[in-house]
């Protein structure tokens, strides 16, 4: 049997929010599973905070933007099937997803969902769109690599306070680890600034062992830099701490606006135990 979708738009009026902030149209779909009306497909659009697109409307556009991943809610049903959702706004995950839930499970009572994942939004290279209009010619930065005759990589590593997506604002202490061109636990000298401005300082504790399902938003610098006398790229992962999306856009203009960074991705908040939070 041919699988049925549901597509739906965030338009003007029912926008996506990115994690910075900013309101983005776009288009989203889902596999309607056997067992669900059009009705209640319908009303799961809106539910993620989009409208549905029906048969009958008109057909509209959106302004393409290539590789961009809106966040998603996976519902895992006890069949091992699943229902995924581009999710409108990162604030009200939880009241959302509890919402959606409840009306998945009363589907089919023996085929309820026992896990839901959030994946974080994604997208590819925003140095477009965060940079001065005058960028101008990049210039080299700082290598974070060992130079010749050097052999030992330096890392600046620890635990830092990270305010979460999914419990909005609350704090947890997670790991990490970036390669530097200093010894003794020094921030790399290219991108210390950029640390010091997403709140990544090492604190006097450590992380809960295990496993950790949260992963924390992050951007992803690539860098003209200079090593061993020639120049060459590099990438770096910068996790943002603070949650609001005030802070998330600051750090990214700040990249952005470095005269060495000539690529910048962004990744936000991923949680593959979703469920434990409902």
């Amino acid at each position: 049997m041919a699988k049925v979708f549901q597509s739906y738009r965030f338009t003007v009026a029912n926008p996506y929010t990115d994690d910075r902030g900013t309101d983005r149209q776009l288009t989203a779909r889902f596999a309607v599973p056997p067992d669900m009306s059009a009705a209640i497909a319908i009303g799961l659009a809106g539910q993620a905070g989009g409208v549905a697109v029906l048969p009958t409307d008109p057909r509209g556009s959106v302004c393409p933007d290539p590789g961009v991943k809106g966040r998603k809610l996976t519902f895992i049903r006890q069949d091992g099937n699943s229902i995924s959702f581009t999710m409108g706004d990162r604030n009200t995950l939880i009241a959302q997803a509890t919402a959606m839930r409840n009306t998945i499970n009363a589907l089919t009572a023996a085929n309820p969902v026992v896990c839901v994942k959030l994946d974080g939004e994604y997208f590819p290279n925003l140095f477009d769109e965060l940079a001065p209009a005058n960028a101008g010619a990049r210039v080299p930065g700082v290598s974070s690599r060992p130079l010749a005759p050097a052999t030992k990589q330096y890392s600046y590593f620890g635990t830092f306070a990270y305010n979460s997506d999914a419990i909005f604002g609350q704090t947890y202490f997670l790991p990490f680890k970036i390669a530097s061109d200093l010894p003794d636990n020094q921030p790399p000298t290219e991108y210390d600034a950029f640390l010091t401005s997403a709140g990544v300082v090492p604190e006097p504790t450590s992380p809960c062992p295990g496993s950790d399902p949260r992963k924390p938003r992050h951007y992803i610098v690539q860098s003209l830099v200079t090593q061993n006398a020639a120049n060459v790229s590099q990438s770096a992962q910068i996790p943002v701490a603070g949650e609001l999306d005030t802070e998330i856009a600051a750090v990214g203009t700040l990249i952005a606006t470095a005269t060495s960074t000539q690529c910048l991705s962004y990744q936000g908040e991923s949680n593959s135990r979703f469920h434990r939070l409902l």
